[in-house]
């Protein structure tokens, strides 16, 4: 399969390490940025142009074009696609947009449930991270199909869900990959307030997470919960209120507390 890359940032790189892991020829990338062009030129020996356009006859030989560019740049890669010879299949892996969004028949898009490799990892280590990743996918039915293989190929899942619901989607994604990461600052930020240094802060709050992690992988989150509220330990929380004050962190541990009740399924009035 000849494979062409829209946006040579990390997406774009794990999606071209992937491609030639598994023996696709990546024909020619594209990105406004000299920089990224340099480097995944470097990276995977083919022309990085600066503009779809630029490519012009290139483009008559591409099965799959992947457009991994900034969720605002996608429909204006689109429009710029128009322009250009047939591409093929197109796909954007954008989490909080539709497929549809590129206006170009066939065309859909695939996001993995994952955090994105750095683009200088090997192209084996890059494959080993996707393995077995549940995908998100919508589009044209030969989309979709052509997606499905991609995934198949990683040993991966495949869910296809509502256009409409993207942003629901998405925004799932975000509470499981990005938003642990700002309760481990959080909770740095607290150590480090009780005399804790930065590593020791960094150490011992990560493997916490990391613990609850482990749990999660053998049981469903109310069974893998711990602490104060699963114990129905008002007294505890009180404590915790009272230090925290009516800073944004005491505000954040309110919403979080709220959660964890209605989770526990016990009525906070009483």
């Amino acid at each position: 399969m000849n494979v062409a890359i829209v946006g040579t940032g990390r997406m774009g790189f794990a999606q071209a390490r992937i491609a030639r892991y598994f023996g696709d020829e990546i024909v020619f990338g594209v990105d406004v940025s000299e920089t990224s062009r340099a480097r995944f030129a470097d990276a995977f020996g083919v022309h990085v142009y600066a503009t779809c356009e630029l490519a012009q006859e290139a483009w008559e030989c591409v099965d799959l074009t992947w457009v991994t560019v900034t969720d605002g740049a996608i429909a204006e890669v689109g429009q710029a696609l128009k322009r250009c010879p047939s591409q093929g299949i197109v796909l954007h892996t954008s989490g909080a947009l539709p497929g549809s969004i590129l206006g170009i028949p066939p065309c859909g898009s695939m996001h993995p449930m994952m955090c994105c490799p750095l683009p200088d990892v090997e192209d084996e280590a890059c494959v080993d991270a996707y393995r077995g990743v549940v995908h998100c996918v919508d589009g044209d039915e030969k989309a979709v199909a052509l997606a499905r293989r991609c995934v198949a190929r990683l040993g991966g899942q495949c869910v296809e869900i509502d256009p409409a619901d993207k942003a629901k989607y998405h925004a799932a994604a975000v509470f499981a990959s990005n938003y642990p990461v700002v309760l481990i600052q959080t909770a740095m930020e607290l150590l480090k307030s009780c005399g804790f240094d930065q590593e020791t802060a960094h150490k011992a709050s990560v493997r916490m997470m990391s613990q609850s992690c482990r749990s999660l992988m053998q049981a469903q989150p109310l069974e893998a919960l711990t602490g104060p509220v699963k114990r129905r330990d008002m007294t505890t929380i009180a404590r915790h209120r009272a230090t925290l004050g009516e800073s944004e962190t005491g505000a954040l541990y309110d919403a979080l507390l709220k959660a964890a009740q209605c989770m526990c399924g016990w009525d906070r009035t009483k």
